[in-house]
């Protein structure tokens, strides 16, 4: 990887497809300064970056943008202490966005136009983790302690991110989910003699 910093532009792909971009450290720059930038590409992996102190002061500045852009899978990226987070556009649709850590970054909120929708922050039930969303005063609760905030985290009125961990890098602890007991409805009480009595339940077993 690379590490740029006060960049306009650190990294872009411009029509550009099926590329690796990793483990990059790319820090500030200019108020219009973009991270990575996706323009008309598709099909790439984004993944192992950090992403700090972008200040997003102008349209399309972000440390992660799409414009025209699909199925690009984004995962463990650390997008730490920025002004924002990601700017999805122009039919940019069907993007895989997961297992990143969003810290402190959300002095403007993320944006996602009309016209891009159908981008997943979630795949095989593991989000990412948001730090505006990981106690049960901002909404989080993990009832099962699966690692897992019980109810989705809303990033606009459109868009969702279904799992999202409680803690910084989530996918990577290991958790003693509690189970719930399941309820028992009784069916039948039998007399067996000796003033012995069994209960049979509504799935068929004795008590």
């Amino acid at each position: 990887g690379n590490e740029i910093s006060d960049s306009v532009e650190a990294i872009m792909l411009h029509h550009s497809s099926k590329n690796n971009v990793a483990n990059n450290i790319i820090i500030g720059g200019t108020a219009g300064a973009r991270g990575i930038e996706m323009y008309y590409s598709n099909e790439n992996t984004i993944n192992g970056n950090l992403f700090e102190g972008i200040t997003c002061g102008m349209s399309r500045s972000a440390p992660l943008v799409f414009g025209y852009s699909s199925n690009n899978l984004v995962f463990e990226n650390d997008i730490d202490e920025n002004k924002c987070s990601f700017y999805i556009s122009h039919s940019s649709t069907s993007n895989y966005i997961y297992k990143n850590n969003f810290v402190n970054s959300f002095l403007k909120l993320p944006f996602i136009d009309e016209s891009s929708g159908g981008n997943l922050f979630s795949l095989n039930e593991e989000g990412n983790y948001w730090s505006n969303y990981d106690t049960p005063e901002e909404g989080c609760d993990d009832t099962n302690n699966n690692g897992v905030c019980d109810e989705p985290y809303g990033i606009d009125e459109n868009n969702q991110d279904s799992f999202p961990f409680r803690e910084l890098n989530g996918w990577e602890k290991e958790y003693e989910e509690i189970l719930s007991e399941p309820e028992i409805e009784w069916k039948k009480v039998f007399d067996v003699g000796n003033g012995k009595f069994v209960q049979q339940t509504s799935d068929g077993g004795y008590i």
